[in-house]
């Protein structure tokens, strides 16, 4: 770049891209006809973790660096990070079947453990009960099992993401209402 005589040397302003924290990328999720959304991932491979997803890249950039800051923050103070979901469960959920941390369904999954550990329940022994009576199928497995577990365990499995394990209302409706029933083998839903 040259300048006029007297004036201060500039360097050009960095892209949103280029001003990342190492170890940190932005991936833009797209659907045609619908704006695209970022989502900020750590590390590479498979020990990647989603950090969040944002609207705009400059706020999926801002996330970034808030995240480095709190687990900086975190190691100056001695404190272990905490390990993603995924990361914690993977072996325990590759021992039961492999094919379940490759089902898309797996980081739900991976959460709906950490709830079950969180509530009390010993998340080893329900993988082993609930895939001891018959194997997970070939498709969806980690949907399935994330199923199998919300029916052993219902207090720890209800999420608002999951409506249908949520507490039934108290109130009677004054009006009939038609009956939703769960899905079941064979009727369209997955299988469990």
């Amino acid at each position: 770049m040259t300048n006029q005589p007297g004036q201060a040397e500039t360097s050009p302003t960095p892209t949103a891209a280029e001003s990342l924290p190492d170890g940190y990328h932005v991936a833009e999720s797209g659907v045609p006809g619908v704006p695209p959304k970022y989502q900020v991932l750590h590390g590479t491979g498979r020990s990647q973790q989603f950090i969040g997803i944002r609207d705009t890249k400059d706020d999926a950039v801002t996330l970034a660096h808030e995240h480095q800051s709190r687990a900086e923050a975190a190691r100056a103070a001695g404190e272990q990070p905490m390990k993603a979901a995924e990361d914690r469960w993977a072996d325990d959920c590759r021992a039961v079947d492999p094919r379940v941390v490759a089902d898309p369904h797996w980081p739900t999954l991976a959460r709906s453990l950490d709830r079950l550990d969180a509530a009390g329940h010993d998340v080893r022994q329900l993988l082993r009960e609930v895939t001891a009576q018959r194997a997970l199928p070939a498709t969806s497995p980690a949907r399935s099992l994330d199923y199998r577990l919300a029916d052993v365990a219902p207090d720890a499995a209800a999420t608002t993401s999951q409506p249908w394990t949520a507490a039934a209302p108290t109130a009677q409706p004054s009006a009939p209402t038609a009956r939703v029933s769960a899905p079941q083998p064979g009727r369209g839903g997955p299988a469990r």
